[in-house]
């Protein structure tokens, strides 16, 4: 078996700080929600894959307005 090299990085997600089609696969949990520009980060994780490279996300969203779930998810926001 060949060797796997991990790096994590904690810099904002529109710019990341590899070089182009660099990286096999990128990770993402729970961030992109909280990203200033969506469009810009996607783009930005799109640059840095290599051809063929896999992007790996787990989000959270919120359920559509005035239903069960998304009071459920607002009371237990707050906890």
């Amino acid at each position: 078996m060949g060797s796997i090299a991990i790096e994590l990085y904690r810099e904002r997600a529109e710019t990341l700080p590899v070089a182009d089609n660099s990286i096999d696969t990128v990770v993402s949990t729970y961030v992109l929600c909280s990203v200033t520009d969506i469009d810009a980060t996607l783009k930005d994780i799109q640059r840095v894959l290599k051809p063929g490279g896999t992007f790996v996300f787990i989000e959270h969203v919120a359920a559509s307005e005035n239903t069960c779930t998304r009071t459920l998810q607002d009371g237990i926001t707050h906890v």
